[in-house]
């Protein structure tokens, strides 16, 4: 009776025993299982946040690797434009031109300094808030440029009319001959409805303000009255204009302030937006040709 009855417990404890073993797999391959998927989740994860950085590390690299190539794209225009000036003052000196010996000079016949440049490259963030008007005549003007940019070649050639120069702010920037959506990337552009610098009249200089440092139009805030803004021709000639306005204004009051004249003499307009109000407003200073002193004149 007793070796019966041990008999039956040792067989129960020996199917108990079984059924945890059994347990104990089924638990072993459910905690496979779980670690497996944990594992592809992670990996997932893991590859989608690398990807995601990756690109984040692109995206913050590609302003500066764009500012850098626009840098020196202007760095050599100016050295270029800079040859080209004293070509042109050694022979306006051999032609006694420079003395006033045979009149004025004559800048359109004069040898210019052209670059060529890419359509579609280097753009400036907020490049296309630069248009004045109101947000309808933008609308309409960015419908016609981004027409006029589509039609444009891959490469776009940009023709230079001097060297723009406020040593106070250490602006010192090419112009080019227009103001072109690719001519303000690399440069200070001539608004073409205005006259050229020198002449009598309002010569409107347009240019972006960007965060850097030391580019393009980014410390003409910081240009105070009776500071001198100097234009160099590529004929050489030199001249000098006296800062007696500085503006902010709305931009749809720019059209009147670019071609309009207040009819004092040379004046030179210079324009660029603001880093308030979205970059809505726009930042003007307005400088002019002083009056020779009496008994100086001619």
């Amino acid at each position: 009776m007793n070796d019966r009855t041990n008999n039956d417990f040792d067989n129960r404890n020996i199917k108990q025993d079984g059924n945890d073993l059994g347990i104990r797999r089924v638990y072993s391959e459910e905690q496979k299982r779980r670690r497996k998927k944990n594992k592809i989740i992670s990996n997932i994860i893991m590859t989608t946040a690398s990807v995601f950085l990756i690109a984040a590390i692109i995206l913050l690299a590609i302003d500066p690797i764009k500012n850098y190539r626009r840098q020196q794209i202007v760095d050599d225009a100016l050295v270029n434009i800079n040859e080209q000036i004293e070509i042109n003052i050694s022979a306006n000196i051999e032609n006694g031109i420079a003395n006033g010996a045979n009149g004025d000079i004559n800048n359109e016949i004069l040898p210019t300094v052209t670059i060529i440049v890419p359509r579609d490259a280097n753009q400036i963030n907020g490049e296309d808030t630069d248009f004045f008007g109101s947000d309808a005549e933008r609308a309409q003007f960015m419908a016609e440029m981004n027409q006029q940019m589509a039609a444009l070649p891959e490469n776009v050639s940009l023709n230079c009319i001097g060297i723009l120069n406020i040593e106070s702010v250490d602006i010192n920037e090419p112009i080019w001959d227009n103001d072109t959506v690719i001519d303000l990337r690399y440069g200070a552009g001539h608004h073409q409805t205005s006259v050229l610098p020198g002449q009598e009249g309002n010569c409107t200089i347009l240019g972006h303000r960007t965060r850097r440092e030391g580019v393009l139009f980014n410390a003409l805030g910081e240009v105070e009255f009776g500071d001198i803004i100097e234009v160099t021709l590529i004929s050489g000639e030199q001249i000098e204009y006296v800062v007696d306005e500085i503006l902010v204004v709305e931009a749809e009051e720019l059209p009147n302030l670019v071609d309009g004249d207040d009819g004092t003499g040379s004046q030179i307009t210079l324009v660029t937006c603001t880093y308030t109000n979205e970059g809505k407003k726009r930042l003007i200073v307005i400088g002019h040709i002083p009056a020779p002193p009496e008994g100086n004149v001619g």
